[in-house]
């Protein structure tokens, strides 16, 4: 090879050098943009689970809450019904032993 074959050749080898250099700083870059967008990415990730989480704890906390309150609410009917057949109970009672103590007053109805 002569002298100006071998000039030529690091000429272009310094050309393809600077071309994949700056191939290299281009893929490099492409590179820190996608891994901030990855790391992004899992950020905002965990802040949905996170949320999520929180959301669910707030509705289980809330769910107990109301099946507790109908539970209570549940204890309150049973009680009242059954003060409501106790009280009925207590005046027909009531109502027996007055229409007994009429028909014994007024016998000439019957």
């Amino acid at each position: 090879m002569t002298l100006w074959h071998n000039t030529l050749h690091m000429i272009q080898l310094q050309s393809s050098k600077t071309e994949l250099e700056s191939s290299y700083e281009r893929l490099n870059t492409e590179l820190q943009v996608a891994e901030k967008a990855k790391y992004s990415h899992q950020g905002e990730i965990s802040n949905l689970r996170r949320s999520i989480e929180h959301t669910r704890t707030k509705h289980a906390t809330e769910l107990e809450r109301v099946l507790a309150e109908k539970a209570e609410i549940e204890k309150s009917k049973a009680e009242h019904q059954k003060t409501m057949k106790e009280e009925l109970e207590r005046l027909r009672t009531s109502f027996i032993i007055r229409v007994c103590s009429f028909l014994t007053l007024f016998p000439s109805i019957i």
